[in-house]
């Protein structure tokens, strides 16, 4: 534990927030503990940039060890902009139209035109397999169609699958039929709703489940690049609950709010520090703009709707 400790130590530190349009860099010397900072353009090279300016090294210059804690909002400007990865839904036969329809809640009662945001997915996927309520299977999986379906959407440029079955949460058999059809076709990501939210509500299950598949294969390529240059677990992302995890954990459905997040942490560790009793963080990028609240400590919910989509997770309340 000791020489763990030491060789943490031993490491540069850096906190990181890649925004829609800047990233700025904090860096702690390890010797003297001062603090230095620097803002770059955002890209995918940008964390990079900002850690060899910070360090007065030139680019391609071997970066010493170095610890690197970082919020993003990556995931949540590809929601807000619909620029995800490619991405397929696989749903049971007569519900593909769900996660359109929703749950036909106006977002402005009085508009006579509502502007929606668009699906995540490009394209969807009937099947005639189904469970029961008490997971029982009604119907089994016929593989064949399934296996044309998903090739034809493979060969369209879809990279990634989301499949969600109603009353997988009891049983997710039939979807991991589907989903191991869906590897033989070397899709690169196919998240499953009984693992990614396994929870009673088709709605919320299958808009997080088709979430987590349109962020993580962009998520997983960004922190890959990322680690290729500082190796491997010398990286670690804020999540939308609050808390740190290693880069080989982030995924889709806990990154929406990573950065968002990141502030609010902040904001409450001011307003204590200063004690305040209640303040209001307010945050304006490029992007998208983000407001909380702080009165004595973080609110958090187990599922939101940003941008138009519903998201069954742990997270920290704000509005984005």
């Amino acid at each position: 534990m000791q020489r763990s400790m030491e060789r943490t130590r031993a490491r540069h530190e850096f906190w990181i927030d890649r925004g829609g349009t800047f990233t700025d860099c904090i860096h702690r010397d390890r010797v003297t503990g001062e603090l230095r900072v620097t803002k770059v353009l955002s890209s995918d090279e940008a964390p990079l940039e900002g850690i060899r300016a910070l360090l007065e090294l030139s680019e391609g210059d071997p970066l010493p060890p170095t610890e690197v804690r970082m919020g993003t909002t990556l995931a949540t400007n590809a929601l807000l902009e619909r620029s995800g990865i490619p991405t397929a839904l696989v749903a049971n036969a007569g519900l593909s139209d769900l996660v359109r329809i929703g749950d036909q809640t106006r977002p402005d009662l009085f508009a006579l035109s509502i502007d929606r945001p668009a699906p995540l997915a490009s394209r969807t996927i009937e099947t005639k397999a189904r469970h029961a309520a008490d997971g029982t299977t009604l119907e089994a999986l016929d593989a064949e169609p399934i296996r044309v379906a998903l090739g034809a959407a493979a060969a369209a440029g879809v990279r990634s699958v989301a499949v969600s079955l109603i009353h997988a949460y009891r049983d997710g058999s039939l979807e991991t039929e589907i989903a191991r059809i869906a590897e033989e076709l070397e899709f690169q990501h196919v998240s499953l709703s009984h693992e990614v939210s396994n929870e009673l509500g088709l709605l919320g299950r299958t808009d997080t489940t088709l979430a987590n598949a349109y962020l993580t294969p962009l998520l997983t390529d960004y922190v890959e690049r990322l680690e290729e240059v500082l190796g491997e677990d010398r990286l670690r992302m804020m999540q939308s609950n609050g808390g740190l995890v290693d880069a080989n954990a982030f995924i889709g459905r806990n990154a929406v709010l990573s950065g968002p997040a990141a502030g609010v942490v902040a904001t409450s560790a001011l307003a204590e520090e200063l004690e305040l009793e209640e303040v209001i963080g307010f945050d304006m990028g490029g992007t998208s703009t983000d407001v909380c609240r702080y009165a004595g400590e973080v609110a958090r919910t187990f599922e939101t709707e940003i941008a138009g989509i519903r998201i069954r997770a742990p997270m920290i309340e704000l509005h984005t």
